[in-house]
Order: structure tokens, then sequence, then C-alpha cells
């Protein structure tokens, strides 16, 4: 029972320390998008989060959300990103949601 217990302890730690902490968002896999100035930006964004082993592909952004750039990164995320939009060299103009009926919703936004 104890090493169920520190094995248990030992892996919300790690979770904690690279952001993914069960519960953080219901532990139900989103859709999401983040776009970027340039195609090159999306492109790196995308390789990091196959690093981080998040689906992820390149796509244009949809009408309905207002960028500069024509390219963005769908991704699947289950809880949080596992590294900080502060700490990427190319931060992303907006992150958005996939809504159940399809729509976009922007969660957050570099000028915000």
């Amino acid at each position: 029972m104890i090493n169920n217990t520190m094995t248990q302890n030992s892996t919300n730690t790690r979770k904690a320390q690279s952001g993914m902490m069960a519960g953080e968002a219901g532990n139900a896999s989103r859709t999401c998008l983040a776009t970027f100035p340039t195609t090159s930006e999306a492109s790196s964004f995308k390789k990091l989060c196959e690093m981080y082993w998040i689906p992820a592909r390149l796509m244009p952004v949809p009408r309905s959300l207002n960028s500069d750039c024509s390219t963005c990164v769908e991704f699947e995320l289950n809880g949080c990103l596992p590294f900080s939009l502060a700490s990427l060299p190319e931060k992303p103009e907006q992150i958005a949601e996939k809504m159940a009926d399809g729509t976009w919703v922007q969660e957050w936004h570099s000028k915000n």
C-alpha cells in the first residue's frame, strides 16, 4: 500500500511539474489551434507539440478567426500544455478551442 501511494505521489509530482496535473481540464481531449505570424513559426510549434507526443497538424486558419497568417497548428490536448507559452521563442498570436458544434472560440490572444 505504501509503495502504491509513493508511486502515485511521485507520478502526480511529475505531472504537476510538467503542467499536466489530472483534473485541470477535466481530462477530456480538446481540439485547439494556435495561429502564428509566419508559416515557419507555425511549423516550429507543430514540431514542439510532436516532441511532447501531442498530435498536431498544419492547417489553414478558419475564416471565423482573424489572423495575419493563413496557416495555423491544430492540436489535441488532454489537460494543459506541458510547456509554457512564455518560454516559446515564437509566441502564438492566438489560441482557440473547437466547440462541439464545430465553431472556434478564442481562448487567448497575445494582445490581451
